[in-house]
């Protein structure tokens, strides 16, 4: 039986997705009643569809300083992409990492348009970040931000998850932007399938990109977190030298939970955010940034 604590927190989780649904509903509804010429603020990229459906993702440039030079970033108008460069770009304060640590091999999943993978390129010049994105319309932005900016990027069409194979993206109904993969659909549930998505294991892509292990894994990929963390060797995924992303509340405990046990974990809950930015670094070299 849960204890008061966790019901707490699980009550808090929920306030907030409401919260979420509701502000993505008001958006949903504004944009709907936007000038028909809106999409004059950009060109727009036309990806080729799993299922032959129109997926056009119009975009912006956005401009952001980062290490004393100007980045310009493509990104999505009428979405939170501006802020959430202005987060990881101007403050870093969702990807900074120890500054201890020397990564090597970054994987970045759940990509999306490219702006964590365009900041870890940029921050560990000497490292490689493998992308993974398997929504069409965020991999073509991401192709375009990572060509104008990165040379030490791999991108990869595809999510990760606890076995190879496809799942299905779906979205809220009355959600703006964004999705999650999932086996199927919940019945009674308000979600839309989008299409069916490419997915493989870590363990798979180590073995297909001839990799010994992974130094910094980001985790952004709303619902599939643990079957990410199942989907890692046990090997590699106690050698990770950090963990961070966000959690998005479904399996929160059992991914901490899983964690624990090698890492040492920090979570930042706020009412001003959604969802829970973490950070888990592995015990040892905890205790050397403490000292």
């Amino acid at each position: 039986m849960a204890d008061a604590t966790t019901l707490r927190f699980r009550s808090t989780l929920q306030a907030l997705r409401e919260r979420v649904r509701r502000t993505q509903a008001k958006l949903s509804r504004a944009t709907a009643r936007a000038p028909s010429d809106r999409a004059s603020t950009g060109p727009s990229i036309r990806p080729a569809s799993p299922r032959g459906e129109d997926l056009e993702t119009p975009f912006v440039e956005r401009r952001v300083r980062f290490d004393k030079r100007t980045l310009g970033l493509f990104v999505r108008p009428y979405s939170l992409d501006g802020r959430a460069a202005d987060l990881i770009f101007r403050r870093e304060g969702l990807m900074r990492l120890p500054g201890h640590l020397t990564p090597r091999i970054i994987f970045d999943v759940g990509a999306g348009i490219g702006l964590s993978t365009i900041y870890f390129a940029l921050r560990y010049p000497q490292a490689t970040v493998y992308a993974f994105e398997p929504h069409p319309g965020y991999l073509a932005l991401l192709k375009r931000n990572v060509e104008r900016h990165c040379l030490n990027v791999q991108v990869l069409g595809r999510g990760l998850a606890d076995h190879t194979g496809r799942l299905t993206l779906v979205r809220p109904a009355d959600a703006f932007h964004g999705g999650r993969l999932v086996r199927t659909i919940p019945s009674g549930e308000a979600e839309e399938a989008i299409f069916t998505a490419p997915v493989t294991s870590v363990g798979d892509a180590l073995r297909v990109l001839q990799l010994d292990g992974v130094d910094v894994l980001h985790l952004n990929a709303p619902g599939t977190e643990l079957a990410v963390l199942h989907g890692i060797p046990d090997n590699v995924r106690s050698s990770v030298q950090a963990y961070l992303g966000t959690l998005h509340g479904a399996d929160d405990w059992d991914v901490c939970a899983g964690l624990s046990r090698t890492h040492s974990i920090a979570m930042n809950r706020s009412l001003e955010h959604a969802h829970t930015p973490f950070l888990a670094v592995r015990k040892d070299l905890t205790v050397r940034s403490l000292s």
